[in-house]
């Protein structure tokens, strides 16, 4: 049972993996501009 699961879910992330990938990657350039905007604005004592 674990090994097949472990192979269809290989199977399906291999897959997945060419869409997966620049998805987290612009998630994660999201996140982090998020965060260095909040800094800035911090930084410059600009409030809305």
């Amino acid at each position: 049972m674990t090994l097949l699961f472990d192979a269809v879910m290989t199977t399906i992330f291999l897959k997945m993996m060419p869409y997966l990938t620049p998805l987290v990657f612009a998630l994660s350039v999201l996140m982090f501009a998020d965060k260095l905007i909040v800094l800035v604005y911090s930084a410059t004592g600009f409030r809305k």
